[in-house]
């Protein structure tokens, strides 16, 4: 895994129909920092999350990951390039065990050399995964069908899923949501794990605590625009993000 660097979005810009998701949207990710995404619903985190990792095309601007652009490539190509999310609906495979989930996301993120290996050899792929299963507190489920899973043990997967692809990004969507402190906690120590690597990763919460406890470095959006990005103690001090936040000062997707 190749760190360090920056992830920098420049100018960005998204509608959907006549709604204005996301309107000149700039803000920068160092790697070894651990960036929170806030601000009201609507605001514009999820779509911006949505194109940087290439799920939706930006009308205008661009992203850059250690000053290559991202913006004609695919979310798979992108996926192989080191850049991670997670899903606020998961997007698990249900049908397959939770080992499986794990070993299908580093084959799918794989440079075409390592690709195309059997899922249930033994090797490199199947050891990363009992890793990461372990530091999860997942591997005694490890042979169970991922519908079986508590919503809490769904979520772990879906980090799980992101570890094994080796990120130089990774972006977490409300990994707060609906979990309990034992799943929370897993998710804080990959987090300061991923930070001492030096990869970036980008918090979308709602749960100020949780951006308090885990972030170096906040960027407050509201509108579709950046109001302001620096540390928890200075966004969190400013009147006018008070002022945003709480009068939910956004109405766009």
């Amino acid at each position: 895994m190749t760190t360090g660097g920056t992830l920098d979005v420049l100018d960005v810009s998204k509608s959907f129909g006549g709604v204005q998701a996301l309107d000149g949207c700039t803000f920068s990710m160092r790697g070894g920092g651990v960036t929170g995404l806030i601000g009201p619903n609507g605001a514009g985190k999820s779509t911006v999350v949505n194109v940087v990792t290439g799920f939706v095309q930006a009308d205008r601007g661009t992203v850059r990951l250690g000053g290559h652009g991202l913006h004609s490539l695919s979310p798979l190509e992108i996926a192989r390039i080191g850049v991670g999310r997670t899903f606020q609906d998961l997007r698990l495979f249900d049908g397959m065990t939770v080992l499986e989930n794990l070993l299908v996301a580093r084959e799918a993120s794989a440079p075409v050399a390592r690709r195309g290996r059997r899922r249930s050899a033994r090797g490199p792929g199947l050891d990363a995964a009992t890793a990461v299963l372990d530091r999860l507190g997942l591997s005694d489920g490890a042979d169970r069908w991922v519908r079986e899973l508590s919503y809490a043990e769904r979520k772990l997967v879906s980090l799980g899923r992101v570890l094994m692809t080796e990120p130089r990004v990774v972006f977490l969507d409300e990994p707060s949501s609906g979990v309990d402190l034992n799943a929370l906690d897993h998710f804080g120590n990959e987090i300061r794990t991923l930070r001492e690597r030096g990869a970036m990763v980008g918090v979308i919460e709602h749960n100020v605590e949780v951006i308090r406890m885990w972030c170096d470095d906040v960027v407050f959006m509201t509108r579709g625009q950046v109001l302001r990005q620096g540390s928890p103690g200075e966004v969190f001090a400013d009147p006018t993000v008070l002022s945003e936040y709480v009068g939910g000062g956004a109405a766009h997707a």
